[in-house]
C-alpha cells in the first residue's frame, strides 16, 4: 500500500480567473508552486462536471471530490470502480460511504449512503438558489437536535442517520445506493433546477424530503435561528450518495495520507477573486514551501490540483501539463 501523503487543493483553478486578473492587472504570486511545477509530471487526470452542468453518468461529485475518493481506493479493487465511476451511473462508489467508514461507522459492501447536509435555500420568482451553508453554519449541539429530531421521522422510510463531518450528517438506506446526485461544492450559489435531471426518479427521497420541511418550519433550531437573525434551515441537500465499496472499511487507513486544503473554498464559491488570490498566495508560503522542501529533499509526495472541471494529480518529475487545468 502507497504511503506517501497526498495534498488536494480544491478551486485551485476558477472560472474567470483569467477575466479577473486581466482586468484588474493583478498578479497571482506563488513563487513556491511555480518552482514546485518543473520538478513534477502529471500520474493521472480526473474530470468532475462543472457547476450548473448535468449529464447522463455524471455521479455528481465535484472534480476534487471524485480525486479523494480515487485517492481513498488506489491499489484498491474499487480503484476501476471508482475511475468508471460515469460509466456506472446506477450505482456510483458513494463518497459518503468512505465518510462513515473514516467517522467510524459501521460500513458494509453494497450499502447504501449519502452525505445529508442541511441548508437554505432562497426561492424566487424565477430561481431557487442554494445558500452556501458554511456561511452560518449549525452549533453542534443544533445539528444533533435536527439529527435526532429526523432519525425519528424517517426511521419509517428505512434510513437511519449518523453523526458525520462538521455541518452535515451520513445517512444510510437500501435505496441511497442508486442515486448520483450533485454535491454543495456544484450546487452552492446556482439555481437548484439546473439539477432537476439528477433528482428525477427519487420517489422515496423526494418524500423524506417533503417529510423534512415540514417538520423544519417550526423547529426550535430554526426558531433560535430566527432570534439570532440568521436564514432558517428550510432544505436538507443529499449529496455524495451511491453503494459502499467492498474495501471501503480498509480505505480507512488510506484516508489518513489525504490531506485537503480546503482554504480556496470559500472565496472561490462567492465569487471573491481577490479573496482567493490572498488565499491561494497563503497556501502557497505554507503548503507549497513544505512540499517544494520535500521534493527537493527526495520524499516521496504527491499533489493534486483541482479546478471547475478537471484534476491534476502530480508527482515528482516534468512539467508541460498546466493549460490543461483550465
Amino acid at each position: 500500500m502507497p504511503t506517501a501523503p497526498i495534498h488536494i487543493l480544491p478551486f485551485a483553478a476558477i472560472d474567470g480567473m483569467r477575466d479577473f486578473f486581466q482586468a484588474t492587472g493583478e498578479r497571482l504570486h506563488t513563487p513556491h508552486l511555480q518552482a514546485l511545477l518543473p520538478l513534477l509530471q502529471p500520474v493521472r487526470w480526473l474530470r468532475g462536471a462543472a457547476a450548473g452542468e448535468w449529464a447522463e453518468g455524471d455521479d455528481g461529485l465535484a472534480a476534487h471530490e471524485r480525486a479523494w475518493v480515487q485517492a481513498a481506493l488506489t491499489d484498491s479493487p474499487a480503484a476501476e470502480e471508482a475511475a468508471n465511476a460515469n460509466a456506472n451511473a446506477e450505482s456510483p462508489p458513494a463518497l459518503a460511504a468512505l465518510l462513515a467508514a473514516q467517522h467510524g461507522h459501521g460500513v458494509q459492501a453494497g450499502d447504501g449512503w449519502a452525505q445529508v447536509t442541511p441548508c437554505h435555500v432562497h426561492i424566487a420568482t424565477d430561481s431557487i438558489t442554494l445558500v452556501d451553508p458554511a456561511l452560518s453554519p449549525l452549533p453542534p449541539e443544533q445539528l444533533e437536535a435536527l439529527r435526532h429530531s429526523l432519525q425519528t421521522l424517517w426511521a419509517e422510510d428505512g434510513l437511519s442517520l449518523h453523526p458525520g463531518p462538521a455541518g452535515s450528517w451520513l445517512a444510510q438506506a437500501p435505496w441511497l445506493r442508486g442515486l448520483a446526485l450533485p454535491s454543495i461544492d456544484r450546487v452552492a450559489r446556482q439555481d437548484v433546477r439546473l439539477y432537476t435531471p439528477a433528482l428525477a426518479h427519487t420517489r422515496l427521497l423526494q418524500r423524506a424530503q417533503a417529510e423534512a420541511q415540514m417538520l423544519l418550519h417550526d423547529h426550535p433550531v430554526n426558531d433560535a435561528r430566527a432570534a439570532q437573525g440568521l436564514l432558517p434551515i428550510n432544505a436538507l441537500w443529499f449529496s455524495g450518495a451511491g453503494h459502499a465499496p467492498a474495501d471501503a472499511a480498509h480505505a480507512v487507513a488510506r484516508l489518513e495520507r489525504l490531506h485537503t486544503h480546503a482554504a480556496l473554498r470559500a472565496p472561490a464559491l462567492q465569487g471573491d477573486f481577490y479573496g482567493w488570490a490572498q488565499e491561494w498566495q497563503a497556501l502557497d508560503a505554507r503548503v507549497l514551501a513544505e512540499l517544494l522542501r520535500q521534493v527537493q529533499s527526495g520524499q516521496p509526495c504527491e499533489l493534486i490540483l483541482a479546478g471547475p472541471q478537471h484534476a491534476v494529480a502530480l508527482a515528482p518529475a516534468r512539467s508541460g501539463w498546466l493549460a490543461r487545468l483550465a
